[in-house]
């Protein structure tokens, strides 16, 4: 299976599950529910498909977005639905991804997985929202806050309002089986 298929898969799912704008939710930490009723229908539809126990703010989960694209398109049947270092470990000790921290932008492919300890996102390339009239090149959610929508691609330190660690991201890239 070549490199570019899957990541142009990984892509495209990312941004049909996703809304194109940046959708920012009041935190509701008391909700397992929260956020089901802001995410498009197609990512509640493929992130029920992952596990019926919908807990912790399940559909502003990040881990829970990135594990629906993987899954829905078969890429890799044992990638952690959620917690980010479970993740994080998992794309580092599996032989279907490669991993790398990208000196800069320039080393991103559209459906790159960008993760650390704490957050977890898919690169997309860039892509114009006429809703909120600006430009993404990265879609994800965030726990609490945000269902998958546009997300503001950032490689190492925070994003003002990102919770995780100061750790650079790295790149989870698809290739397969080896």
């Amino acid at each position: 299976m070549s490199s570019s298929l899957p990541a142009q898969s990984i892509a495209e799912t990312a941004r049909r599950l996703s809304w194109k704008r940046h959708v920012v939710l009041e935190r509701n930490t008391e909700s397992d529910d929260w956020g089901r009723a802001a995410a498009k229908p197609e990512f509640v539809e493929a992130a029920l498909a992952l596990q019926d126990d919908v807990t912790i703010a399940y559909f502003t989960d990040c881990g829970v977005f990135v594990a629906s694209v993987v899954h829905l398109l078969g890429l890799d049947p044992d990638f952690p639905v959620r917690e980010t270092w479970t993740q994080f470990a998992h794309v580092k000790d599996s032989n279907r991804w490669e991993t790398f921290v990208p000196a800069g932008e320039c080393d991103l492919l559209p459906g790159d997985i960008l993760v650390r300890d704490g957050h977890i996102y898919i690169y997309v390339g860039e892509y114009w929202s006429e809703v909120d009239e600006r430009h993404y090149r990265a879609v994800g959610a965030s726990l609490y806050t945000r269902p998958p929508s546009g997300h503001h691609l950032y490689l190492t330190g925070k994003s003002s309002k990102d919770r995780s660690s100061d750790q650079p991201f790295s790149v989870a890239r698809f290739h397969g089986d080896s």
